[in-house]
């Protein structure tokens, strides 16, 4: 096509311009034209490559077509533990989670281990209630899984102990003053009536 538009204007421009024409502009406005004939002609003809080349898919919509990614399944000693731990059963539940500690080497089972384990030495009801054993099984759980949802449910269950530990402490601190006040006041009533005179003296009658 290129070449049928060449020679149509090779036969074109030897018309010679009319008066007042410019031949060199003449000349330029021609090479134009064919420029932009070259460029329509590698336009459609990528246009029909564009046409005839088969869909590429991206990235994203292979993903889209990739099944979602399990999430880990607690192991059967965690589930067994926690059905303990529901029924108050909390001898038993510390030593099904103490045994998968030993036992099981998967890294969600340890975190759901130490979790159930540190509810065992912090719930009010359980004969092993040892608040600090459970703050210091709380404190590796965080540590050692900082990402994951029971090592959050670590940090946020020990910043609501300390929080209760220091509202404790001032409510005990309270009480202790209240209760040395009241007995300043008592001290002060005491010395108040010892200061007091017992009682007037009955005067003697007349002789």
């Amino acid at each position: 096509m290129r070449e049928r538009i060449e020679a149509d204007w090779n036969r074109h421009s030897r018309v010679k311009p009319g008066p007042g024409a410019s031949r060199a502009a003449f000349r330029r406005l021609g090479a134009l034209v064919l420029a932009f004939a070259v460029g329509a002609c590698a336009t459609f003809a990528g246009s029909d490559e564009e046409e005839l080349a088969p869909p590429t898919s991206t990235v994203q919509d292979a993903d889209l077509l990739l099944p979602p990614i399990p999430e880990p399944s607690p192991s059967s000693g965690v589930l067994r533990g926690r059905s303990l731990l529901a029924d108050g059963r909390y001898s038993e539940a510390a030593r099904q989670f103490e045994w998968v500690l030993t036992v099981e080497p998967a890294l969600e089972s340890r975190a759901d281990a130490l979790w159930g384990l540190s509810l065992v030495h912090l719930l009010p009801d359980s004969p092993l209630r040892e608040p600090d054993q459970a703050d210091a099984l709380l404190e590796a759980l965080a540590d050692e899984f900082p990402d994951t949802l029971p090592g959050m449910q670590a940090v946020w269950l020990r910043s609501i102990l300390e929080d209760l530990r220091i509202a404790t402490e001032r409510a005990a601190a309270h009480e202790r003053a209240v209760r040395e006040l009241e007995e300043t006041l008592e001290q002060l009533r005491q010395i108040d009536l010892g200061r007091r005179p017992s009682g007037r003296s009955t005067p003697e009658p007349d002789s």
